[in-house]
Protein backbone atom coordinates (compact mmCIF):
# COMPACT_ATOMS: atom_id res chain seq x y z
CA UNK A 1 0.00 0.00 0.00
CA UNK A 2 1.30 3.32 -1.20
CA UNK A 3 0.85 6.84 0.63
CA UNK A 4 0.60 9.72 -2.15
CA UNK A 5 2.26 12.70 -1.27
CA UNK A 6 -0.83 14.80 -1.97
CA UNK A 7 -2.68 12.46 0.16
CA UNK A 8 0.00 12.86 2.75
CA UNK A 9 -0.37 16.50 3.14
CA UNK A 10 -4.14 16.46 4.08
CA UNK A 11 -3.57 13.61 6.34
CA UNK A 12 -0.92 15.67 8.37
CA UNK A 13 -4.14 17.92 9.50
CA UNK A 14 -6.73 15.22 9.09
CA UNK A 15 -9.79 16.02 11.75
CA UNK A 16 -10.58 12.84 13.73
CA UNK A 17 -14.13 12.13 14.27
CA UNK A 18 -14.64 10.65 17.61
CA UNK A 19 -16.18 6.98 17.64
CA UNK A 20 -20.17 7.09 18.31
CA UNK A 21 -20.20 11.30 17.82
CA UNK A 22 -20.02 13.86 14.81
CA UNK A 23 -17.92 15.53 16.71
CA UNK A 24 -14.56 15.91 14.95
CA UNK A 25 -11.14 15.94 16.72
CA UNK A 26 -8.16 18.24 15.65
CA UNK A 27 -5.63 15.67 17.40
CA UNK A 28 -4.21 12.47 15.58
CA UNK A 29 -5.62 9.02 15.77
CA UNK A 30 -5.61 7.25 19.26
CA UNK A 31 -3.50 4.13 19.73
CA UNK A 32 -3.59 2.63 22.96
CA UNK A 33 -0.85 -0.25 23.41
CA UNK A 34 -1.18 -2.85 26.23
CA UNK A 35 1.55 -4.84 26.39
CA UNK A 36 3.55 -6.68 29.48
CA UNK A 37 6.11 -4.03 30.22
CA UNK A 38 7.33 -5.57 33.34
CA UNK A 39 7.47 -9.02 34.88
CA UNK A 40 8.50 -11.73 33.02
CA UNK A 41 7.39 -11.44 29.52
CA UNK A 42 8.78 -8.02 29.84
CA UNK A 43 11.16 -8.37 26.85
CA UNK A 44 8.13 -9.15 24.58
CA UNK A 45 6.55 -6.03 25.76
CA UNK A 46 9.89 -4.01 25.37
CA UNK A 47 10.41 -5.17 22.09
CA UNK A 48 7.26 -4.20 20.82
CA UNK A 49 7.72 -0.54 21.92
CA UNK A 50 10.95 -0.19 20.65
CA UNK A 51 9.58 -1.57 17.10
CA UNK A 52 6.71 1.04 17.41
CA UNK A 53 9.75 3.45 18.38
CA UNK A 54 11.31 3.10 15.42
CA UNK A 55 8.89 2.93 12.82
CA UNK A 56 8.10 6.36 14.47
CA UNK A 57 11.33 7.36 13.95
CA UNK A 58 11.66 6.01 10.27
CA UNK A 59 8.64 7.88 9.62
CA UNK A 60 7.18 11.74 9.69
CA UNK A 61 3.65 10.52 9.07
CA UNK A 62 3.28 8.57 11.96
CA UNK A 63 3.99 11.20 14.89
CA UNK A 64 1.70 13.14 12.17
CA UNK A 65 -1.18 10.43 12.06
CA UNK A 66 -1.38 8.81 15.36
CA UNK A 67 -0.80 9.34 19.05
CA UNK A 68 0.38 6.20 20.97
CA UNK A 69 0.03 5.47 24.89
CA UNK A 70 1.79 2.35 26.26
CA UNK A 71 0.12 0.69 29.51
CA UNK A 72 1.78 -2.79 31.06
CA UNK A 73 -0.48 -5.44 31.58
CA UNK A 74 2.11 -7.22 33.53
CA UNK A 75 0.78 -10.08 31.69
CA UNK A 76 -2.13 -10.35 34.23
CA UNK A 77 -5.95 -10.41 32.53
CA UNK A 78 -7.17 -8.18 35.34
CA UNK A 79 -4.13 -5.51 34.78
CA UNK A 80 -4.78 -5.57 30.97
CA UNK A 81 -8.69 -5.02 31.77
CA UNK A 82 -8.28 -1.89 33.85
CA UNK A 83 -5.76 -0.70 30.77
CA UNK A 84 -8.45 -0.91 28.75
CA UNK A 85 -11.02 0.81 30.73
CA UNK A 86 -8.58 3.81 31.35
CA UNK A 87 -7.93 4.10 27.49
CA UNK A 88 -11.35 3.84 26.59
CA UNK A 89 -12.33 6.82 29.26
CA UNK A 90 -9.65 8.80 27.03
CA UNK A 91 -11.41 7.95 23.93
CA UNK A 92 -8.96 6.07 22.19
CA UNK A 93 -9.88 4.81 18.70
CA UNK A 94 -7.44 1.81 18.15
CA UNK A 95 -6.76 -0.68 20.98
CA UNK A 96 -3.66 -2.83 20.35
CA UNK A 97 -3.19 -5.70 22.46
CA UNK A 98 -0.16 -8.12 23.18
CA UNK A 99 -0.59 -11.56 24.73
CA UNK A 100 -3.19 -14.22 24.83
CA UNK A 101 -4.53 -14.42 28.27
CA UNK A 102 -4.95 -10.97 28.34
CA UNK A 103 -6.71 -10.77 24.46
CA UNK A 104 -9.15 -13.37 25.54
CA UNK A 105 -9.58 -11.01 28.50
CA UNK A 106 -10.24 -7.17 26.68
CA UNK A 107 -11.32 -8.54 23.64
CA UNK A 108 -14.62 -9.37 24.80
CA UNK A 109 -15.56 -5.56 25.82
CA UNK A 110 -14.43 -3.98 22.02
CA UNK A 111 -18.03 -3.86 21.18
CA UNK A 112 -19.51 -2.27 23.87
CA UNK A 113 -16.37 0.54 24.08
CA UNK A 114 -16.49 0.84 20.37
CA UNK A 115 -12.85 0.46 19.69
CA UNK A 116 -11.06 -1.18 16.63
CA UNK A 117 -9.00 -3.64 18.78
CA UNK A 118 -6.02 -5.64 17.36
CA UNK A 119 -4.34 -8.51 19.14
CA UNK A 120 -1.52 -10.68 19.33
CA UNK A 121 -3.02 -13.80 20.26
CA UNK A 122 -3.02 -17.33 18.77
CA UNK A 123 -6.18 -18.07 19.27
CA UNK A 124 -8.96 -17.58 16.61
CA UNK A 125 -11.89 -17.92 19.10
CA UNK A 126 -10.46 -14.49 20.29
CA UNK A 127 -11.49 -12.37 17.18
CA UNK A 128 -14.46 -14.55 16.32
CA UNK A 129 -16.26 -13.71 19.34
CA UNK A 130 -16.24 -9.35 18.08
CA UNK A 131 -16.50 -7.62 14.41
CA UNK A 132 -14.53 -5.25 16.60
CA UNK A 133 -11.44 -7.48 16.96
CA UNK A 134 -8.45 -8.59 14.35
CA UNK A 135 -5.71 -10.68 15.45
CA UNK A 136 -2.11 -9.72 14.33
CA UNK A 137 -0.98 -12.66 14.17
CA UNK A 138 -0.95 -16.37 12.81
CA UNK A 139 -2.94 -18.72 14.60
CA UNK A 140 -1.30 -21.42 17.15
CA UNK A 141 -2.74 -24.04 14.59
CA UNK A 142 0.16 -22.26 11.73
CA UNK A 143 2.65 -22.49 13.91
CA UNK A 144 1.92 -26.14 14.92
CA UNK A 145 1.54 -27.33 11.72
CA UNK A 146 4.75 -26.14 10.60
CA UNK A 147 6.67 -27.73 13.28
CA UNK A 148 4.80 -31.16 12.68
CA UNK A 149 6.09 -31.08 9.29
CA UNK A 150 9.19 -30.28 10.47
CA UNK A 151 9.31 -33.39 12.62
CA UNK A 152 7.99 -35.56 9.28
CA UNK A 153 10.84 -34.35 7.94
CA UNK A 154 13.06 -35.46 10.68
CA UNK A 155 11.63 -38.99 10.44
CA UNK A 156 10.82 -38.99 14.66
CA UNK A 157 8.24 -41.62 15.42
CA UNK A 158 8.30 -40.61 19.05
CA UNK A 159 8.01 -37.36 21.12
CA UNK A 160 7.07 -36.38 24.53
CA UNK A 161 5.94 -32.77 25.74
CA UNK A 162 7.30 -30.59 28.64
CA UNK A 163 5.01 -28.11 28.75
CA UNK A 164 3.33 -24.94 31.27
CA UNK A 165 -0.50 -24.42 31.45
CA UNK A 166 -0.50 -21.11 28.92
CA UNK A 167 -2.67 -20.07 26.48
CA UNK A 168 -0.32 -19.60 23.56
CA UNK A 169 1.75 -22.78 24.61
CA UNK A 170 -1.80 -24.67 24.37
CA UNK A 171 -2.83 -23.65 20.91
CA UNK A 172 0.45 -24.49 19.42
CA UNK A 173 0.48 -27.54 21.19
CA UNK A 174 -3.25 -28.43 19.62
CA UNK A 175 -1.68 -27.34 16.14
CA UNK A 176 1.10 -29.99 16.23
CA UNK A 177 -1.02 -32.66 17.61
CA UNK A 178 -3.82 -31.39 14.69
CA UNK A 179 -1.41 -31.83 12.01
CA UNK A 180 1.12 -34.47 13.25
CA UNK A 181 1.44 -37.68 10.60
CA UNK A 182 0.72 -40.86 11.09
CA UNK A 183 3.34 -42.97 12.82
CA UNK A 184 4.62 -39.93 14.95
CA UNK A 185 3.51 -40.39 18.91
CA UNK A 186 3.43 -37.52 20.89
CA UNK A 187 3.60 -38.57 24.33
CA UNK A 188 2.68 -35.67 27.76
CA UNK A 189 5.72 -35.88 30.03
CA UNK A 190 4.59 -33.30 32.77
CA UNK A 191 2.65 -30.48 33.11
CA UNK A 192 3.62 -27.30 35.31
CA UNK A 193 2.29 -24.27 36.68
CA UNK A 194 3.95 -21.06 35.46
CA UNK A 195 6.02 -20.52 38.55
CA UNK A 196 7.89 -24.15 38.34
CA UNK A 197 11.31 -24.36 37.68
CA UNK A 198 12.28 -27.05 39.60
CA UNK A 199 12.07 -30.26 35.81
CA UNK A 200 14.54 -32.82 37.32
CA UNK A 201 11.47 -35.32 37.48
CA UNK A 202 10.89 -34.84 33.73
CA UNK A 203 14.20 -35.18 32.74
CA UNK A 204 14.21 -38.65 34.55
CA UNK A 205 11.41 -39.72 33.09
CA UNK A 206 12.47 -38.82 29.35
CA UNK A 207 15.77 -41.16 30.51
CA UNK A 208 13.44 -43.63 30.72
CA UNK A 209 11.11 -43.26 28.03
CA UNK A 210 13.87 -43.21 25.63
CA UNK A 211 12.30 -40.60 23.13
CA UNK A 212 13.65 -39.49 19.77
CA UNK A 213 13.06 -35.82 20.83
CA UNK A 214 11.40 -34.07 23.89
CA UNK A 215 9.20 -30.45 23.31
CA UNK A 216 9.80 -27.79 25.32
CA UNK A 217 6.51 -25.77 26.04
CA UNK A 218 7.76 -23.79 29.00
CA UNK A 219 7.74 -19.67 29.48
CA UNK A 220 10.96 -17.44 29.76
CA UNK A 221 12.82 -18.41 32.57
CA UNK A 222 11.60 -21.80 32.88
CA UNK A 223 13.10 -23.08 29.61
CA UNK A 224 16.63 -22.27 30.49
CA UNK A 225 16.05 -24.18 34.16
CA UNK A 226 14.46 -26.87 31.53
CA UNK A 227 17.73 -27.31 29.34
CA UNK A 228 20.14 -26.69 32.76
CA UNK A 229 18.52 -29.68 34.23
CA UNK A 230 18.98 -31.63 31.11
CA UNK A 231 22.65 -30.57 31.10
CA UNK A 232 22.90 -31.52 35.42
CA UNK A 233 22.04 -35.21 34.73
CA UNK A 234 24.25 -35.29 31.46
CA UNK A 235 21.39 -36.31 29.25
CA UNK A 236 21.59 -35.26 25.13
CA UNK A 237 18.59 -35.24 23.42
CA UNK A 238 17.19 -33.55 20.54
CA UNK A 239 14.15 -30.56 21.51
CA UNK A 240 12.11 -28.30 19.98
CA UNK A 241 9.72 -25.98 21.13
CA UNK A 242 7.88 -22.36 20.31
CA UNK A 243 8.66 -18.53 20.31
CA UNK A 244 10.21 -18.59 23.84
CA UNK A 245 13.36 -19.35 22.46
CA UNK A 246 13.50 -16.35 20.03
CA UNK A 247 15.64 -14.58 22.95
CA UNK A 248 19.33 -14.19 22.88
CA UNK A 249 19.55 -14.05 26.68
CA UNK A 250 17.22 -16.88 27.24
CA UNK A 251 19.25 -19.60 24.68
CA UNK A 252 22.84 -18.38 26.79
CA UNK A 253 21.32 -18.78 29.82
CA UNK A 254 20.40 -22.34 28.84
CA UNK A 255 24.20 -23.49 28.22
CA UNK A 256 25.14 -26.01 25.13
CA UNK A 257 21.65 -28.34 25.70
CA UNK A 258 19.60 -26.07 23.60
CA UNK A 259 22.11 -26.05 20.98
CA UNK A 260 19.70 -27.74 17.83
CA UNK A 261 16.42 -26.80 18.91
CA UNK A 262 13.91 -25.82 16.60
CA UNK A 263 10.62 -23.94 16.43
CA UNK A 264 8.02 -22.33 14.61
CA UNK A 265 8.13 -18.44 13.92
CA UNK A 266 7.95 -15.62 11.60
CA UNK A 267 11.18 -14.10 9.88
CA UNK A 268 12.34 -10.89 10.46
CA UNK A 269 13.99 -8.38 7.32
CA UNK A 270 17.83 -9.14 8.00
CA UNK A 271 18.18 -5.22 7.15
CA UNK A 272 16.24 -4.43 10.40
CA UNK A 273 17.21 -6.70 12.05
CA UNK A 274 20.71 -5.29 11.82
CA UNK A 275 19.25 -1.57 12.45
CA UNK A 276 17.26 -2.77 15.32
CA UNK A 277 20.65 -4.53 17.53
CA UNK A 278 22.53 -1.68 16.92
CA UNK A 279 20.21 0.78 17.66
CA UNK A 280 18.58 -1.16 21.21
CA UNK A 281 21.94 -2.94 21.57
CA UNK A 282 19.68 -6.73 21.37
CA UNK A 283 17.56 -8.65 19.41
CA UNK A 284 15.43 -10.21 22.46
CA UNK A 285 11.96 -11.33 21.05
CA UNK A 286 12.86 -9.20 17.72
CA UNK A 287 9.93 -10.91 16.45
CA UNK A 288 7.33 -8.74 18.40
CA UNK A 289 9.63 -5.77 17.37
CA UNK A 290 8.96 -6.39 13.52
CA UNK A 291 5.25 -6.84 14.18
CA UNK A 292 4.76 -3.69 16.18
CA UNK A 293 6.61 -1.89 13.73
CA UNK A 294 4.57 -3.11 10.72
CA UNK A 295 1.39 -2.27 12.72
CA UNK A 296 2.56 1.11 12.84
CA UNK A 297 3.26 1.56 9.71
CA UNK A 298 0.37 -0.18 8.22
CA UNK A 299 -1.62 1.69 10.67
CA UNK A 300 -0.57 5.56 10.76
CA UNK A 301 1.24 5.72 7.22
CA UNK A 302 -0.97 3.29 5.14
CA UNK A 303 -4.07 3.29 5.80
CA UNK A 304 -4.77 7.47 5.83
CA UNK A 305 -3.85 7.01 1.93
CA UNK A 306 -7.43 6.04 1.91
CA UNK A 307 -9.23 9.42 3.83
CA UNK A 308 -8.10 12.21 5.42
CA UNK A 309 -9.68 10.63 8.81
CA UNK A 310 -10.48 7.24 10.61
CA UNK A 311 -12.85 6.72 12.65
CA UNK A 312 -12.80 2.96 14.70
CA UNK A 313 -14.82 1.30 11.87
CA UNK A 314 -13.29 3.17 9.43
CA UNK A 315 -10.06 1.14 10.58
CA UNK A 316 -11.52 -1.95 10.35
CA UNK A 317 -13.26 -1.98 7.23
CA UNK A 318 -9.63 -0.35 5.37
CA UNK A 319 -8.26 -3.75 7.18
CA UNK A 320 -10.00 -5.61 4.99
CA UNK A 321 -8.35 -5.33 1.94
CA UNK A 322 -4.89 -5.13 3.54
CA UNK A 323 -2.31 -6.28 1.20
CA UNK A 324 1.31 -5.15 1.68
CA UNK A 325 4.82 -5.75 2.66
CA UNK A 326 6.63 -5.36 6.13
CA UNK A 327 9.74 -6.44 8.41
CA UNK A 328 7.95 -9.75 8.27
CA UNK A 329 7.33 -9.94 4.91
CA UNK A 330 4.05 -10.17 2.71
CA UNK A 331 1.15 -9.93 4.86
CA UNK A 332 -2.39 -10.00 4.37
CA UNK A 333 -5.91 -9.93 5.61
CA UNK A 334 -7.54 -12.98 5.85
CA UNK A 335 -11.04 -14.37 7.39
CA UNK A 336 -11.63 -17.68 7.94
CA UNK A 337 -14.84 -18.94 9.76
CA UNK A 338 -15.17 -15.58 11.44
CA UNK A 339 -11.14 -15.30 12.37
CA UNK A 340 -10.21 -12.02 11.36
CA UNK A 341 -6.65 -11.66 11.51
CA UNK A 342 -3.24 -10.66 9.37
CA UNK A 343 -1.41 -13.28 7.88
CA UNK A 344 2.34 -13.58 8.05
CA UNK A 345 5.25 -16.06 6.81
CA UNK A 346 6.31 -18.48 9.34
CA UNK A 347 9.44 -20.38 9.15
CA UNK A 348 11.38 -22.77 11.32
CA UNK A 349 14.17 -21.27 13.71
CA UNK A 350 17.42 -23.18 14.91
CA UNK A 351 19.63 -22.52 17.48
CA UNK A 352 23.16 -23.12 16.15
CA UNK A 353 26.49 -21.99 18.01
CA UNK A 354 24.61 -19.98 20.41
CA UNK A 355 22.78 -18.28 17.57
CA UNK A 356 18.98 -18.09 16.62
CA UNK A 357 18.93 -18.29 12.63
CA UNK A 358 16.46 -19.76 10.07
CA UNK A 359 16.92 -23.23 9.58
CA UNK A 360 17.75 -24.67 5.66
CA UNK A 361 14.65 -25.78 4.45
CA UNK A 362 17.17 -28.98 2.34
CA UNK A 363 18.12 -30.79 5.14
CA UNK A 364 16.33 -32.71 8.69
CA UNK A 365 15.65 -29.90 11.41
CA UNK A 366 16.26 -32.42 13.94
CA UNK A 367 18.20 -35.86 14.15
CA UNK A 368 16.47 -38.37 15.85
CA UNK A 369 18.22 -40.99 15.26
CA UNK A 370 21.63 -39.60 16.91
CA UNK A 371 19.25 -38.84 20.12
CA UNK A 372 18.11 -42.37 19.86
CA UNK A 373 21.30 -43.31 20.33
CA UNK A 374 22.60 -40.83 22.55
CA UNK A 375 19.76 -41.86 24.98
CA UNK A 376 20.37 -45.14 24.75
CA UNK A 377 23.97 -45.23 25.26
CA UNK A 378 23.65 -44.04 29.44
Amino acid sequence: MKLHAGILTVALGALLTTPGTGFCDPSPLKVGIIAPLSGPLAQYGQALKNGIDLASADSPAIAANCSFAFEDSKYDPKTAVSALQRLATDRFTVIYNWGGPTSSAVAPLADRLNVAMFVVSMDPRVSKGSARVIRFANSGAQYGQQLAEALKASGLRRVGIVRTENDYLNVVLDGLKQHAQPGLEIEDIASYLPSDTDFRSSVTKIRAAKLDAIGVFLISGQVSAFYRQLSEQNLKVPTFGTDFFESTSEVKASGVSIEGAIFANNAVDSDFHNVYKAKFGNDYQITYAANGYDFAMLLCRDLPSKQPSLSANDVLVQMKSVSSNGKLGPYAYRDEDGDKYIAFPIVIRKIVDGRIVTAPQDNKPLDGSAARREVRAN
